[in-house]
């Protein structure tokens, strides 16, 4: 019963309370873990990507010495190690658990999130009741749990149809997709299209061919975007595209990308510390100004005014802050990372390994352009979605006894 609860509060617990529920859910998931098992955990997983993880983890500590506040700095790699060690033991726990236990995860997931789904249309289609509600815009009410639902998509979609019925599977993706829809973030829509893009990729390539297409070309992103943004996506050029797409969340993540890359290409070996992107603002502000387009309920553009304030609170894309509050050592290590994460993925068995890579690509996606990637809430989401992925690789084709 535990086990259908854990899976079932995952994205209730995202459209009421992300900030303070999904770290404690995630607590609960995996400190159990941490307090039973203990060391055994850390024997279980892979050796290689563990040490890795602990020179990351130690680079972020030490280059909180040069941030601009220490102290805050610090508090935060400490905060980053105990999310990490939770992470490692839900995700090794999730790779050894019973056909049972899976399963009702699984199910307890599979409704929670079709449940938000449905309850995120039923708001839309009376008039946003809940949202007016909360007094804030849609947007900000369901953006945690609508990262939630794209970040359980695919593991959930792969899941139903092999251990459910593929009815039930179109259905739930059709209707967790009207959902997201409603809720005007498009990159949680292009996310889940680039994942199916990839998943394509991935079931007509041969096996080689994809990895080394995936492995250079996340290699190549990692390596060259900030430089990109920094000489390339010039202001001039941003105010250009302003011109023919004049969307505010678009245009004004360019102009936080330029400004954040100016400096990473003034200090790009040992970055300005960890989690400097949330202080540096309030230091250094950037001055651009941008145009405000309000939009009415149906998103047509009806008034046109300057807006002039400090541009950002966080990156809007996990590369660029990589680059920014680590430098090349820290990329270096979370690229490495990464990459021996997606060489384990490789060696799945076909089916397994396309979902797999259809949820690092939205998983990728979205922290390109969306949240703050050492956020409380995205940092648990991800740990837990990982878990998630696991649990369907380890038991493909489980069934209940």
């Amino acid at each position: 019963m535990l086990n259908y609860l854990k899976g079932f509060l995952l994205s209730i617990l995202a459209l009421l309370s992300p900030n303070t529920a999904l770290p404690l859910l995630f607590l609960w998931i995996g400190g159990e873990h941490v307090i039973v098992k203990r060391l055994a955990i850390f024997q279980s997983f892979p050796q290689d990507i563990l040490k890795i993880l602990a020179c990351l983890l130690g680079w972020a500590v030490i280059s909180s010495f040069w941030s601009l506040s220490p102290y805050d700095s610090a508090i935060a790699s400490i905060k980053l190690l105990g999310f990490v060690l939770l992470g490692v033991s839900w995700l090794a726990v999730c790779s050894q658990q019973s056909s049972s236990v899976t399963f009702l995860f699984m199910k307890g997931l599979a409704i929670g999130c079709s449940s938000v789904a449905i309850f995120m249309l039923t708001d839309y289609a009376s008039g946003e009741p809940f949202v007016h509600f909360r007094e804030v815009g849609s947007i900000k009410v369901y953006s945690a749990a609508s990262h939630v639902l794209a970040l359980c998509f695919y593991p959930l979609c792969f899941w139903i149809y092999r251990k459910i019925d593929p009815l039930l599977c179109f259905l739930f993706a059709g209707t967790t997709i009207a959902a997201l829809y409603t809720v005007d973030i498009d990159i949680i829509l292009v996310s889940l299209l680039l994942g199916g893009l990839v998943q394509g990729l991935a079931f007509l390539l041969p096996r080689k061919v994809f990895k080394i297409m995936w492995q250079a070309g996340f290699t190549l992103l990692v390596g060259i975007f900030p430089f990109i943004c920094a000489f390339v996506l010039s202001p001039v050029v941003i105010q250009n595209i302003n011109q023919n797409m004049p969307i505010f969340s678009y245009i004004h993540r360019l102009y936080i990308w330029h400004f954040l890359s100016e400096k990473v290409v003034h200090h790009p070996l040992i970055g300005y510390g960890f989690d400097t992107t949330r202080l540096y603002k309030f230091v250094h502000p950037p001055l651009y100004t941008w145009t405000f387009f309000e939009k009415t309920g149906g998103g047509r553009i009806v008034q046109n005014t300057p807006h002039y304030e400090p541009l950002f609170y966080h990156a809007h894309n996990f590369i660029i802050q990589w680059w920014f509050e680590l430098g090349l050592v820290g990329v270096l290590l979370s690229g490495l990372f990464f990459l021996k994460v997606f060489a384990r993925a490789h060696e799945l068995a076909h089916p397994q390994r396309i979902m797999t890579f259809g949820y690092s690509t939205t998983a990728i996606a979205i922290a390109l352009a969306s949240v703050d990637f050492w956020n409380s809430w995205w940092f648990a989401a991800l740990w837990i979605s990982s878990g998630i992925v696991a649990l369907v690789n380890a038991h493909p084709r489980s069934t209940l006894d």
